[in-house]
């Protein structure tokens, strides 16, 4: 009984969980100004992001090149 009530509990915050936002968006619709704002917010997430991966990128590296025993280079 136990198990069934837990599995019952957890199919049905999972079912209904899923479709809480379309539910909230009918029956609450997001307004002109929301819409905007999370435009907005979009953009400026989206700007850090392309910032931090510009960032990052770089020709150089701080990794040194190994090289295996029998492909050393001798030096003449």
């Amino acid at each position: 009984m136990v198990s069934t009530t837990l599995l019952l509990v957890m199919l049905t915050t999972l079912i209904f969980g899923t479709f809480m936002k379309k539910v909230q968006n009918y029956l609450v619709p997001p307004t002109e100004e929301e819409k905007e704002e999370y435009i907005e917010e979009l953009r400026e997430a989206t700007f850090i992001a392309e910032k931090a991966i510009n960032k990052n990128r770089s020709t150089s590296t701080h990794y040194e090149e190994i090289v295996h025993p029998n492909e050393e280079l001798e030096v003449t």
